[in-house]
Parts: structure tokens; C-alpha cells; sequence
């Protein structure tokens, strides 16, 4: 099915992944014409293009790659950063390697632990490989201020509000009207010490305490993990 924005499904414990199923289009900005190019996400909203079944063929080992855009993103998708890994082992001639991009854009590290712990682990990794970091230094600058939390969250919570409101008065016209969300950003980011050195750092324990539960969790799951926090120039 074609979409417009096919990055921010809402599905249980992780918040959002891509559509499952989905197609949309963008520029291939790798091409100097700019050709139009697809990006097709499958049944379970990610750019894997191969079949992944829960049952892992004898041969097989399995590397999952985790991050958002910058794993995501890549045309075509042998070009993303998991294809780029894949082409490597190939030319090394190892092809019972199979490399799986699970990048999913707008993505925190918090929601990547998320997605390892009730999705990725039934399909039996070897070895989940982990780049990210942008994203919660950077959103809680522009979005939701909350270090740790996803991008946006206080307009789901907003949301979720107005509708157990809804449901108790048994009125549900501010939903057909599309009427807006009752949050103050900038309440919240009084709340949560916007800009002080103590919200930075707590940023920082976030990111760090997430990537320490990824450790302990694929240690007592017998896989390898390995991860790279991004580089942030900006």
C-alpha cells in the first residue's frame, strides 16, 4: 500500500515503526538527476527485502543493524549502511551472512531497546549491531524536551487525554473536527530543566543506561552486540 509518510506507525512498547507493508517515494539524492526511487518497507514495517523467518535456516547467521535515519536511509538499499555491511561479507565470500536493516526513522536509543527485547529477539540474531546517539541528543532540542523519551511523545499523551476524556463524557466530535492537542511545550521544558547542565547530563544517562541494558540483555541471549554512538558534528 502507498503512503506518504510511512515512518511513524504506532505499535505497542516501541511507540512507532515504519507501515508494514508500505511503499512511498523520495529523490535518490546519491544520482545527480534525482531520479524518483521507491522505498518499500515489509510486513513488519521495515526496509528488509528478503524474507526473515522466525525459524533461522542451520547456515544462516543472522546480523540485525539498529539505529533510525541514518540506518534507514540509503538508494537503493544495498547503498544503507546494513547493505553496505552485507556486500562486504560477500566480497569476502561469505554469503550465509545475511545483513537486516531495522533502522526505523525518528528513533531513540530507549525505543531500540524496545524493539530488541519484544520483537528482534524471536528471530534469532547472531549479532545486532547498534549506531545511534543523534537522535537523543538532538530531539529533545526541538521536539519533546524529556531526554530519553521519543520523538513527540507529549502529542500521544495529549492525545490519550482528550480521549479517555472523550470516552467518559461519550463525546468524540473534537476527533472529526481535528481539533489540537492540549500540551504547552513550553511548560514541559520548564519542567524538565531545558538547557541546564543537569538536563544535558541526564541526556547523556539516558542514552548510556539504555545501551548497558542492551549489553546485559544480549549477553543472557547469547548474542553479540556491538555498538557505535553516531557522530554529531552539528
Amino acid at each position: 500500500m502507498k503512503h506518504n509518510d510511512i515512518y511513524h506507525h504506532p505499535v505497542p512498547y516501541v511507540t512507532f515503526h515504519g507501515v508494514p507493508d508500505s511503499i512511498t517515494t523520495t529523490k535518490d539524492h546519491m544520482n545527480q538527476d534525482e531520479t524518483i526511487a521507491e522505498i518499500k518497507l515489509n510486513e513488519l514495517g521495515f526496509r528488509i527485502e528478503k524474507a526473515l523467518l522466525k525459524s533461522k535456516p542451520p547456515a544462516e547467521i543472522r546480523v540485525f543493524v539498529l539505529g533510525s535515519s541514518t540506518i534507514f536511509n540509503g538508494i537503493p538499499l544495498t547503498m544503507s549502511i546494513p547493505g553496505q555491511i552485507e556486500t562486504c561479507f560477500r566480497k569476502n565470500g561469505m554469503d550465509n551472512v545475511q545483513v537486516y536493516n531495522f533502522g526505523f526513522v525518528s528513533s531513540v536509543s530507549g525505543q531500540e531497546l524496545s524493539l530488541l527485547v519484544h520483537l528482534l529477539s524471536s528471530y534469532e540474531p547472531d549479532v545486532v549491531v547498534v549506531y545511534n546517539g543523534g537522535n537523543d541528543v538532538c530531539l529533545p532540542t526541538n521536539f519533546d524536551p524529556r531526554p530519553g523519551f521519543p520523538y513527540n511523545f507529549f502529542a500521544y499523551e495529549s492525545a490519550m487525554r482528550r480521549i479517555r476524556h472523550e470516552i467518559v463524557s461519550n463525546r468524540f466530535e473534537w476527533v472529526l473536527e481535528g481539533n489540537g492537542l492540549d500540551y504547552d511545550l513550553g511548560t514541559l521544558r520548564t519542567s524538565c530543566g531545558y538547557g541546564t547542565e543537569e538536563w544535558e547530563m541526564d541526556i547523556a544517562v539516558k542514552y548510556i543506561e539504555n545501551t548497558l541494558k542492551m549489553a546485559r540483555f544480549a549477553r543472557g541471549c547469547g548474542f553479540k552486540l556491538f555498538t557505535f554512538l553516531e557522530p554529531i558534528l552539528f
